[in-house]
């Protein structure tokens, strides 16, 4: 049985899914011993399983004993919506749905177009830049740092925080990235505390999600720490993996040598389009599951209480439910990815990590035709979260 996932593996961080092909080859279901976990491939399975209450979040993060703890980082994650299923879940969830729905993006398109005029401005075709380093970060903390109410505060501080516990979902953290992220989360929890309990109001065009939470705190739908754990999560999810999506995506320009004139007229004429760039590099690889009751994953048996690693990328990648699924293909129908996950923890903020980057790809197209890579590029040392650090590129005149 061949090394599955293998960590720092730089032919496997540059491109994960020959990998996931020598997996899927064992069939659906593969029991990865080293991890104790189940890998499971298939497009059809995946979807239907995310779907279905067969499958759920470790119940542990819903005991009593992580909010009684003395730990800030225990304490902020043991209430993450991301973590937990049921009444909890969608009741946080449905707060700050209204917001981030494509109705609530809207009001956020303007902004978007700005800043992403700004950080494009100075570039010029034949010129080259780290798209990974002065492009992608940039549009999605912005936008998520407005949405919080968090555009005053400095900024510095607010990128580490988010870091040290973006490092933390992270299976098998050392010392070290646990500790950094204890520190964030007691200073993160602190500023978000003030923002809720603060007698100023919050605008609700501009602060959109903090104004929503803070409604249903002050209504008494919520607790504090509820709401708190539910903007911490939103300020990292809102912008860390659409940075790094934001990377792939210029890299999938850069590697297909799309015609970029043609790709925003795709964008334009069809939105949805953009959902391709989800399906062929997404930038969540995997998510975790407990198995609820025994599972048949195509003649594999899979006990209860079992985990199963759902390999979005393998099934986004299916070649029996996607043609050429290795092609960069605007035309093609993915409705069905599985970029977003499924099921109930389908991303939140999908509807506005699509408006970003679209946008993104639209200010390109002013610049050049092409997107040529210019140098070495280095990734993510990460088997959950996929995305370049270092992306050197030209766009071509």
């Amino acid at each position: 049985m061949p090394p599955y996932l293998p960590e720092h593996d730089p032919e496997f961080l540059a491109d994960p899914y020959p990998h996931y092909e020598l997996i899927r080859s064992e069939g659906p279901a593969v029991w990865d011993g080293g991890r104790a976990v189940w890998l499971v491939t298939p497009q059809r399975v995946t979807a239907k399983l995310l779907a279905t209450k067969q499958c759920g979040k470790d119940p542990r993060y819903g005991e009593a004993s992580h909010t009684d703890s003395e730990s800030p980082l225990l304490r902020l994650k043991s209430l993450w919506i991301l973590l937990r299923d049921g009444t909890y879940h969608r009741r946080l969830r449905d707060i700050m749905t209204s917001s981030l729905s494509r109705k609530g993006v809207l009001a956020l398109r303007k902004a978007v177009q700005d800043r992403t005029r700004e950080l494009t401005a100075d570039l010029a075709p034949g010129a080259p830049f780290d798209a990974a380093r002065e492009l992608a970060p940039g549009l999605p903390f912005d936008v998520v740092v407005r949405l919080l109410g968090l555009k005053d505060h400095p900024q510095g501080p607010l990128r580490e925080w988010s870091r040290a516990l973006f490092a933390t979902l992270e299976p098998g953290m050392d010392r070290p990235t646990w500790e950094r992220g204890e520190e964030a989360a007691e200073k993160l929890s602190a500023l978000l505390t003030a923002l809720l309990t603060s007698k100023n109001g919050t605008a609700a065009s501009e602060a959109l999600l903090l104004h929503d939470v803070r409604e249903a705190y002050c209504a008494g739908y919520i607790t504090l720490e509820e709401g708190v754990s539910s903007l911490s999560l939103m300020f990292i999810a809102g912008h860390e993996t659409t940075a790094q999506m934001i990377g792939n995506v210029i890299n999938a320009l850069a590697v297909n040598q799309a015609d970029l004139a043609e790709t925003d007229g795709a964008l334009s004429a069809n939105p949805a389009a953009v959902n391709e760039f989800w399906r062929y590099d997404g930038a969540v690889q995997n998510t975790m599951r407990l198995a609820r009751k025994e599972l048949d994953v195509g003649g594999r048996r899979i006990a209860e209480g079992d985990r199963i690693l759902f390999l979005l990328g393998a099934a986004n990648r299916d070649p029996t439910f996607h043609q050429d699924p290795g092609r960069l293909d605007l035309a093609r129908n993915t409705t069905t990815h599985l970029g977003f996950g499924g099921g109930p923890h389908y991303c939140l903020g999908a509807a506005l990590a699509q408006l970003e980057i679209t946008e993104v790809v639209h200010r390109l197209a002013r610049i050049g035709t092409r997107v040529e890579i210019a140098g070495k590029c280095d990734w993510n040392p990460s088997i959950t979260f996929r995305g370049p650090l270092s992306l050197p590129v030209v766009v071509s005149g």
